[in-house]
């Protein structure tokens, strides 16, 4: 799942198994975002994020930046992200934040203008 945000772009998904847990145990979710700001910003924002180490990947791998995150904490940061939500201009308040630099806004651009092509 990719979230775009006042923070900067993440992209969550499921971690892999614990070591030593059960086959069907609940797995974590990993958090990851390309500029290790974003992630930052998010556990700036959310306090319950701040015991999640962020942790540089191996070379090589997509999303440099990732910290791991139990499903359950990482739901009510998304849902605290929804309850502060004042902005009727995604894109606007985005330019709008002193933390995101101009790439992450033109990002934001290219990406709109891309998806807007599917809009029939």
């Amino acid at each position: 799942m990719w979230v775009n945000s006042t923070v900067g772009l993440l992209s969550v998904v499921q971690a892999g198994p614990e070591p030593g847990s059960r086959p069907n145990a609940p797995r974590k979710l990993m958090v990851r975002a390309r500029v290790r700001r974003h992630l930052e910003l998010l556990q700036r924002d959310h306090p319950s994020l701040r015991r999640c180490a962020i942790i540089e990947s191996e070379p090589g791998r997509d999303y440099k930046w990732r910290i791991i995150v139990p499903r359950a904490t990482f739901a009510r940061v998304v849902a605290a992200m929804v309850e502060k939500l004042t902005y009727s201009n995604f894109k606007s308040a985005a330019e709008a934040s002193p933390d995101l630099g101009r790439d992450y806004t033109d990002a934001l651009h290219s990406v709109w203008a891309i998806f807007r092509k599917l809009q029939k």
